[in-house]
This record gives structure tokens, C-alpha cells and sequence, in this order.
């Protein structure tokens, strides 16, 4: 999801509450005030606790011996007093429900989110009130499932309740996860500064420039809190700073005072190693975190699996038998089309909150207009609609199959908007993911040349000639003519008006070009043994998030299967052997014993056509191939919605001619059984 759509959420929700609040007539002061007062009755409470236990234990320590049993036990209690006071107290003074909604950068009192948690349970209440009424007096279901359904609806505000409660507690630890994730490139920056300037107030300032939110405000607060005096100087910040995230990530932890202590060696090698140290301790933490988040994963991808692939399957293949029976139509559409979908894309996005994200989203233009888009809607409208309107005209002149047609509308709009509106992006994608995997590679022979002694026109006219690379090629060569022509210095062909990297998507290579302008400022075998350093900090990171791609795709490659080939064929099977079966018992008129057995389901009418059938049938398995396209690409490559995009173009319509041939083939050589 693109950060605007988060930040448009915690919008929302901050709405939300305020209304709530203004609806209930809240007074935030007075509410505050009680607040402030019932942590201090608090306080108090646990502070006579532990005075309590004092006492009792120095009335035993008056009349037992320190080696006495009484006396140890008497000991040991006041002791697990002490340390149960001040858990409790930091607890309290913390107050982690209020801290998760600062963090979280949610506008809003503890107590607005509860009230406004209470107006969605009771607006719940009241729709399931409504759904009770009419699912009890206006459908056909029997009278023993219409019972069933009235615990779900008494338990769904409450869940409202504890859902919209938690929500700044899940938002807080997604940031926090998003921001731990980013932290090794954060390391990184850092490193980079320091081995040109080992200035810390440097460092931190360039990485907070370099990196995205929320990593970047967090940065930013260090060199705020010192200029607000919170603390004297930039070390003790940095140090207050380890240790808060440090509980988080201890490798972070030990890099930040690795990279600390840098900032005080005398020497350039003496800061070298330390750098280095530093660099070696985060590339460490980061492969532990990406090993354990991907073991971490194969059960919850396997949960996820069985609900939106596996389970939707098994209840396919049963409800030709399911759908003729005392089960109701409206139960049937609604557990596949909405019930099964909402779980999958609601697990989904939890699981993809605690993806680490190793790599800055590339911040891609919208290429196009308006205009274009509401053009490119209009056409996959215009090319889909018409196969709607003609499947559903034929329904009751031709053979339940006809239901295809309308399904290959809905696939075809689809396919075409996500083409039109994902190719150009998709490309440019392509071409600066190659510029980023080949930049390592450029720096060192950049860093090689200059520290050689070339000019810098001439060491990146080389690099260009040399690299296999048309994108790194191109954009050196760029910036060698410009440094011909112009002579400007490096800084200025980059990244002034008119720049070479003005418009560049990649801030992975607009930050490390910035170092690289800075740095051959220096001699040149400074400058180029730094280059030669940030190419290799820079490949350490490339590699561990190769790996950790090679070990998301082994998790999501059996739901891309499934979604792309057995479900398809699986659900077409299925939409016809529904008809034939219930053509098949229709036709059944038993007699004796066995009747009142089979009653329950032969004879009885069909309670879905097969027309309906097939759609309710088809329709799942778009929605299937879009959900898993959403967590697979999401898992492999995060927020990337041109590379979904593009993936719905490759795997949905191969969906649709598996659904379509599975479905005519099951015809043909199960057709007449009916």
C-alpha cells in the first residue's frame, strides 16, 4: 500500500476519533485531569505496596538470622517486590497504549479512541440486530442455522471493539517494524559519512536526508533533542537513541556506539575499522532478522495458504453437493465472494506489515495524465462491459457455460487497465532496479580510476566505456559530457537545476552520489578508497536482500501455482459437475427406506442455477488470483504495485483459458451423466 494510502488511513482514523469525541460531548480536559490523577492513586498504591513489604521484612530481619529460612524468604519476597514496583511503575509511567498512538502519529487522546471504538461496536450492534431480524423472518434457511448465525452477530461488536482498540498498537508496531527494517541502510549512510568526515551530527543529519519516513523523523529527533537541550551532546542523544531501539534490535544498538566510538578514534585507519565493525555488526543483525522473519513465515503463509486457496478448493469441490441441499444460496455467495476474500486480504496485510524493507521504495512519476486515465478505465469499461451485457442476455438461451463470457469481461477490463496503467512505470522499474543492482559494481571501478588519479570527467567516461550495463553506462556517460562541457563541478552536474540525477527515483543512488561528490573533493586516494568502501557496504546489503528474496519465493511459490493453475481447473470442474448432479438427483424418485434418508437433497429444488453457479465460481477465482498476486509480489518485492499490477496481467487471463478449457473439457466427457 503507497505510503499517501497509509497516511490517508491514520487521517481516518484521527476523524474518526474526533468525532467520536465531539459526539459524546468529551471534555479532553477534565478527561486528562482524571486521567493524571488516577495514575498517581496509581503510584501511590504501588509505592505503599512495596513500603509494606519493607516493613515486614525488617520486623523478620529484627528477630531471624540473615541465614535463617525465614529470614531468605522474607528477603526474596521484598525483592521480587522491588522488581515487580518498578516494572510497574515504568509501565505506568510510559503508559504504552497512549505512547503506541504518538507513535503511530495518531492525533488523538487514549480516551477518544476508546470512545470511538464504542461508536463502531454500537453501530455493529445495531446492523447485526438488523441481519438477525431478517435473516430470522424474511429467508428460507431452516430454523437450526438461523439460530447459528446469532452468536457471530452478538460476538462482532465486541471483536469491533477490540479491533479498533488495538489498531494504534498494530499501527505503532508496523512503523516500528518498517523503521527496524531500514535501519542497516540507515547504518550505512552513517558509515559512509563518517569514513569522509567523522563529524556525528554529520552523519546522523545526512542519513535522516537519506532515508524515507518513519526512519527519517526518528533520525532527525536526535539533532532535535540537542538543540532543544534535552540532552548537552550529540552522543548522549545517538547513545538514548541506541538503547530505546536497541530493545528492538540489539545489532542497531551495538553499530550506533561501534559508530560512536569511531567519531573518537584519532587516526583515518583507527575510524576505518571501527566503520567497518560497525558495518560487519548491522549486515550480520540484518541477515538473523531476514533468516528469522522468513522461518517465521512459513507458518502463517501456510495458514494463509489453506484459508484462501486450500479450503476455498475443498468447499468447490463439495458444493455440488452442498448447494442441493438444505444450504442456501445466500450462504454460499456470501462464505466464497465475501467471507473467504475479506480473511485472505485481512491476513495479508498483517503478515506484510512485519515485512522488513531493505530497499527504499523507488518514488516512480506517475506518467499519466488524468486524462489518460480516465481514457484508459473507459477502454478496459468499453472492452469488458460488453461480454457482461452479452453473457447475461444468452443466460436462458444457451447452455450455464455461457456464464464464461461475462467472466472473461470482468477479466479482460481488468487485464487492461493494470497493462495500460503498469507498462510504462513497469518498465522504468525494470531499468533503474538494473542502474541499482549495477551501481556497487560502477562505484568500485569509479574508485579504482580516481584513486589513479584520474579526473573525474575522465574516471566516469571510463566507467561508462567498461561497465556492462546500458543504464549505469548511459547515466555516466551523462554525467562525463556534462563535466566536459559545463565545467561545473560534480556536485552541480548532479544535482543542480537541470541536474543529471535532478528527477532520479533511486534515493539509494542519489544518496551515495552525494557522499561520491563529496569525497572527490578530497585527494584522490582518499576519495577513491571511500568509493571502493561504499561499493562494498552497498554490496553487503544487495546480497542479503537476494537472499532473502530467494527465501520468500520458495514460501509463495506454491500459492502462485495454485492460484494460476489448479484453482482454475479445479473451479471449472467443479461449475459442472454442480449441474450434473443436480440434473442427476432431480431425476432420482426413491421409494422405501431409503427416501426419508434422501429426501434432504433429491428432489428438492436447485437452490443456485448453474449459471449463477459458475459466476459465483469464477468471480472467486479472480478475486483469488488478485489477493495472491497482492501477498506474493507483496512478500518478494513490498510495496510494489507496478510489479502486481503486471504480474495480474501475466497469471489472470492464463487463469481465466485454464478455468474456460477445464470447464468445456468437463462438459464434453462429463456431460452425459446428466
Amino acid at each position: 500500500m503507497p505510503a499517501s494510502n497509509r497516511d490517508e488511513e491514520k487521517g481516518l482514523f484521527t476523524k474518526g476519533c474526533k468525532f467520536a469525541s465531539d459526539l459524546f460531548n468529551l471534555d479532553l480536559s477534565e478527561l486528562r485531569k482524571q486521567r493524571e490523577e488516577k495514575r498517581k492513586r496509581k503510584a501511590k498504591e504501588l509505592d505503599q505496596e512495596v513500603e509494606e513489604e519493607k516493613e515486614k521484612f525488617k520486623e523478620i530481619r529484627k528477630k531471624h538470622s540473615p541465614g535463617s529460612p525465614k529470614f531468605k524468604r522474607a528477603k526474596h519476597r521484598y525483592e521480587l517486590a522491588l522488581r515487580d514496583h518498578e516494572k510497574e511503575m515504568d509501565a505506568l509511567e510510559k503508559d504504552e497504549f497512549k505512547s503506541s498512538i504518538k507513535f503511530a502519529q495518531i492525533d488523538a487522546e487514549p480516551f477518544e479512541v476508546r470512545y470511538f471504538a464504542y461508536l463502531l461496536g454500537i453501530i455493529v450492534f445495531f446492523i447485526s440486530i438488523a441481519a438477525f431480524i431478517y435473516i430470522l423472518f424474511f429467508t428460507g434457511i431452516p430454523f437450526i442455522f438461523k439460530l447459528t448465525t446469532l452468536m457471530p452477530l452478538i460476538i462482532l461488536p465486541i471483536l469491533v471493539i477490540g479491533v479498533v482498540m488495538n489498531l494504534p498498537r498494530y499501527m505503532a508496531k508496523r512503523r516500528r517494524a518498517k523503521s527496524i527494517g531500514r535501519m542497516p541502510e540507515a547504518i550505512n549512510y552513517m558509515i559512509m559519512a563518517m569514513s569522509l568526515t567523522p563529524n556525528l551530527s554529520r552523519a546522523i543529519e545526512y542519513a535522516a536526508d537519506s532515508v524515507e519516513e518513519p526512519l527519517a523523523s526518528e533520525l532527525r529527533k536526535i539533532i532535535w533533542d540537542v538543540e532543544m537541550r534535552k540532552y548537552s551532546k550529540i552522543e548522549d542523544a545517538l547513545m538514548a537513541f541506541a538503547d530505546e531501539w536497541g530493545k528492538w534490535s540489539p545489532e542497531f544498538r551495538r553499530s550506533l556506539y561501534t559508530i560512536r566510538n569511531a567519531a573518537h578514534k584519532e587516526t583515518q585507519e583507527e575510524i576505518n575499522r571501527s566503520l567497518e565493525k560497525a558495518n560487519e555488526i548491522a549486515v550480520q543483525g540484518t541477515e538473523n532478522k531476514m533468516r528469522t522473519f522468513a522461518e517465521s513465515l512459513t507458518v502463517p503463509a501456510m495458514g494463509l495458504f489453506s484459508l484462501g486457496s486450500i479450503l476455498p478448493l475443498l468447499l468447490a469441490a463439495l458444493l455440488p453437493v452442498l448447494a442441493i441441499g438444505e444450504t442456501t444460496a445466500e450462504m454460499i455467495i456470501f462464505l466464497l465472494n465475501v467471507v473467504i476474500p475479506l480473511g485472505f486480504l485481512t491476513y495479508s496485510i498483517h503478515i506484510l506489515g512485519y515485512r522488513p524493507t531493505m530497499r527504499a521504495p523507488l518514488s516512480l512519476p506517475d506518467l499519466l495524465t488524468d486524462r489518460e486515465k480516465q481514457m484508459v478505465i473507459a477502454a478496459s469499461l468499453g472492452a469488458g462491459a460488453p461480454l457482461v451485457f452479452l453473457g447475461f442476455y444468452w443466460r436462458h438461451d444457451y447452455s450455464y457455460l455461457i456464464s464464461i463470457v461475462p467472466l472473461w469481461g470482468i477479466a479482460v477490463a481488468i487485464t487492461i487497465y493494470c497493462f495500460f496503467t503498469s507498462y510504462f512505470p513497469y518498465k522504468q522499474r525494470d531499468n533503474l532496479l538494473e542502474m541499482e543492482n549495477n551501481f556497487p559494481n560502477a562505484l568500485f571501478h569509479l574508485g579504482g580510476y580516481i584513486s589513479r588519479g584520474d579526473p573525474p570527467e575522465r574516471a566516469f567516461e571510463k566507467v561508462s566505456e567498461s561497465i556492462h550495463s546500458s543504464s549505469i553506462s548511459v547515466l555516466f556517460e551523462k554525467i562525463s559530457y556534462s563535466l566536459h562541457v559545463t565545467r561545473r563541478s560534480l556536485h552541480d552536474v548532479l544535482f543542480a537545476s537541470g541536474g543529471v540525477l535532478e528527477k532520479n527515483p533511486s534515493q539509494m543512488i542519489t544518496a551515495t552520489t552525494t557522499i561520491v561528490s563529496r569525497s572527490i573533493k578530497k585527494d584522490p586516494q582518499t576519495a577513491g578508497d571511500t568509493l571502493v568502501r561504499i561499493s562494498g557496504y552497498l554490496t553487503e546489503l544487495q546480497n542479503i536482500e537476494e537472499e532473502m528474496k530467494s527465501r520468500m519465493t520458495e514460501i509463495t511459490g506454491m500459492m502462485k501455482v495454485t492460484a494460476q493453475f489448479i484453482a482454475p481447473l479445479v473451479m471449472g470442474i467443479t461449475a459442472v459437475l454442480y449441474v450434473i448432479l443436480a440434473g442427476y438427483f432431480a431425476e432420482i424418485d426413491l421409494e422405501g427406506p431409503m427416501a426419508g434418508m434422501a429426501g434432504r437433497i433429491i428432489g428438492e429444488d436447485v437452490p443456485i442455477g448453474g449459471f449463477t453457479f459458475s459466476m459465483v465460481v469464477g468471480i472467486y477465482l479472480v478475486t483469488l488470483v488478485l489477493l495472491t498476486v497482492f501477498f506474493t509480489v507483496g512478500i518478494e518485492s513490498g510495496e510494489d504495485w507496478a510489479s502486481r499490477k503486471m504480474e495480474v496481467v501475466k497469471i489472470l487471463p492464463l487463469s481465466m483459458a485454464l478455468y474456460t478449457i477445464s470447464a468445456l473439457l468437463a462438459e464434453t466427457f462429463l456431460g452425459g451423466m446428466v
